[in-house]
């Protein structure tokens, strides 16, 4: 993935970003390239992303206007697996390092139903 100074991106944990210049620094007497991410929070954060780890961690492009109907779709259908918690947690740190807005959307239907069933166990 080649990131465009100006676009803007998801940075996983962190949230949307926008893309800015290639940094170079000497780091252990080498030259590194690094991508200059600027959160788009209040923070006034910025990121520093190596250029040949881009791939690794799971940056991801902000979702186009024509995707939102079916990711809107995705979450009112049912999750339809019905796993232990256990493997659930597992499946999901799966899926949040994926770095999709798809995978992100079968996390929340994950944890709602985690907490209906726990919601279940407190009323009966």
């Amino acid at each position: 993935m080649i990131l465009t100074n100006g676009n803007k991106v998801i940075y996983p944990s962190q949230g949307p970003c926008l893309i800015g210049s290639v940094i170079n620094k000497v780091i252990d007497g080498r030259p590194v390239s690094f991508y200059q991410l600027a959160l788009l929070d209040d923070s006034g954060g910025e990121l520093f992303v190596p250029v040949d780890k881009v791939q690794t961690i799971g940056i991801s492009p902000l979702l186009n206007r024509t995707d939102i109907p079916k990711l809107l779709d995705l979450l009112k259908k049912p999750s339809g697996v019905d796993k232990d918690w256990r493997q659930r947690a597992v499946d999901n740190f799966k899926l949040l390092t994926s770095g999709s807005t798809f995978d992100l959307a079968e996390v929340v239907k994950s944890l709602i139903i985690d907490r209906c069933k726990s919601n279940n166990r407190l009323t009966r």
